[in-house]
């Protein structure tokens, strides 16, 4: 094979050196390189030639002369080809790199911009209105523009920036308060063991921690806070409770820290003639025994009024307590938490030291689509809510009466009502005495008097009107 080779070099590059010999004033790279691409694809052919004859069973021969065959020796080889050498047809030429390179740059041209680069950037203009649209027409009339502007004036401009969406305007309004981390359970306990303030619990046996603090305020409030690192534990302020003045039953407000109100808690107290010593008529129990119970009942509303959760009716001093979801107007019996009262106490007996093992307090379990990690709980959600409520509960039970009643804040409620009537009483008083002594004092005349007086310095109105003449036009 090599051999061929060598011959057909022989044969075809002796008349180059000829010619280079004869002509050695045209010898150029450019014409060295046009004589060695010639041979380069002649070579080329005659290896492709070999490979197919080789292929189909045929003697390999190869000629070598001037442009005869007859002083030709033919040179017959059956060695296998190695040589890998790229034909002129296979090689990429410069101009389909080009074409590949516009159109990679015409891709990038129509690529569109990615969206974050418009989270900072300034917002597109608004749409003209009508009468701005005419009133920047410059083949408009001189009185249609100027009509068009005092229309526009008179209407007023457009939003400058399209209106946010709520979700963002949620996230902002959140933002600014504390949030919490728990899991599917909470245990709320009392002060208790010389501690001036209650707590939320994530009783996680892998990693026990203080959730929430709280503490009572006057009238059956109650402040929530959470731990601070520079003002102290339940420094920080997360919710407030307080209560409203009404007319029928007990009604809370749950505000956030900005003090938006956020939830709407009320207690319904019911009175039973005659009932048993259970908690329910379908549990066995003796009628000798009957006599007056009285029945609790938690109802959660969002700030509009919507019944959004509601308890059981549970009678006092129960030891369960359960939330159900109320939606769309109806009560779709899915069980939102459980209430379980932790050991063996009534009224104020949750604020005694005991053991760390035999807590007393209200465990509350959420049954809910929830992950094995903790989510985050703002004022807003419906868990809060729950929890503010069995919270609300267990401090108003240690002031219930036998009656089923709380008492504490309806002393400042009624100093409250008292005073709002004393004051609309006094207002009265002095509006009457207002109006007698301008009517005993003669300042009513003198007004009378300087009012007409200031009617000569108005323009006067014309007696008869004419209406003005209507030209019809051609």
């Amino acid at each position: 094979m090599f051999q061929a080779m060598s011959y057909l070099f022989l044969a075809v590059g002796f008349p180059f050196v000829a010619q280079v010999a004869a002509e050695p004033g045209r010898v150029g790279p450019s014409l060295l390189e046009a004589r060695e691409h010639e041979l380069t694809n002649l070579l080329q052919e005659r290896l492709q030639t070999f490979q197919g004859d080789k292929a189909a069973g045929k003697v390999h021969s190869f000629f070598l002369g001037k442009g005869s065959n007859e002083d030709a020796q033919p040179v017959t080889t059956t060695t296998d080809q190695a040589l890998n050498i790229p034909a002129a047809t296979d090689q990429i030429s410069p101009q389909f790199w080009n074409n590949a390179a516009k159109l990679i740059n015409a891709a990038g041209v129509s690529t569109p911009m990615p969206s974050a680069a418009f989270i900072n950037a300034a917002p597109k203009p608004p749409a003209p209105r009508t009468w701005e649209a005419i009133m920047q027409d410059a083949q408009q009339p001189l009185d249609t523009k100027l009509g068009g502007a005092v229309m526009y004036g008179l209407s007023g401009p457009v939003t400058p920036t399209p209106p946010p969406q709520q979700a963002a305007i949620s996230q902002q309004f959140v933002a600014q308060c504390p949030m919490m981390l728990f899991e599917k359970n909470l245990s709320i306990r009392a002060a208790s063991c010389n501690e001036t303030l209650g707590k939320w619990l994530d009783p996680n046996p892998l990693n026990p921690r203080s959730v929430l603090r709280w503490h009572p305020k006057p009238a059956s409030g109650i402040y929530f806070g959470v731990d601070s690192a520079l003002t102290g534990p339940g420094s920080a302020m997360f919710a407030d409770l307080t209560q409203v003045l009404t007319l029928t039953g007990y009604h809370f407000v749950l505000k956030n820290c900005l003090g938006i109100e956020r939830w709407r808690i009320e207690e319904n107290v019911y009175k039973v003639d005659s009932m048993g010593q259970v908690s329910s008529t379908v549990e066995l129990h003796d009628i000798t025994m009957n006599s007056e119970a009285f029945f609790i009942k938690y109802l959660i509303r969002s700030p509009t009024g919507v019944l959004m959760a509601e308890s059981n009716l549970f009678r006092m001093m129960t030891n369960q307590v359960n939330f159900t979801e109320w939606k769309n107007g109806e009560n779709t019996g899915k069980v939102l938490a459980v209430a379980t009262r932790l050991g063996q106490w009534t009224k104020k007996g949750w604020q005694a030291c005991m053991s760390p093992t035999s807590p007393r307090g209200w465990s509350l379990y959420f049954p809910g689509d929830q992950k094995d990690h903790p989510s985050v709980a703002t004022v807003q959600d419906i868990r809060v809510a729950i929890a503010g409520t069995i919270t609300l509960m267990g401090y108003r039970n240690e002031n219930r009466g036998k009656d089923g009643l709380n008492t504490q804040g309806a002393s400042r409620q009624m100093f409250v009502f008292v005073g709002g009537v004393m004051l609309v009483l006094i207002t009265c008083v002095f509006m009457v005495n207002f109006c007698m002594v301008v009517k005993a004092s003669g300042i009513k005349e003198k007004l009378k008097k300087t009012f007409f007086d200031a009617e000569g310095l108005m323009p006067k109105r014309p007696h008869q009107e004419r209406a003005a003449p209507m030209h019809p036009s051609y």
